[in-house]
């Protein structure tokens, strides 16, 4: 019980698991990158007095 608790997060840690973080960090980075362009885009085209958002309705 104890050894299978022992090698569980050494397992994780020295394979993939910082591969999957990283991912995770990205994923998030890139998501984050893109909400923010989305958002400077709207706020652009508000004060331009243009609605996007007539169009996807």
């Amino acid at each position: 019980m104890m050894s299978q608790m022992q090698s569980g997060p050494r397992r994780v840690s020295s394979g993939g698991g910082l591969d999957v973080y990283t991912a995770l960090a990205l994923a998030g980075l890139v998501a984050m990158g893109i909400s923010a362009a989305l958002l400077w885009l709207a706020g652009t085209a508000l004060a331009d007095g243009e609605l996007p958002f007539t169009m996807l309705s």
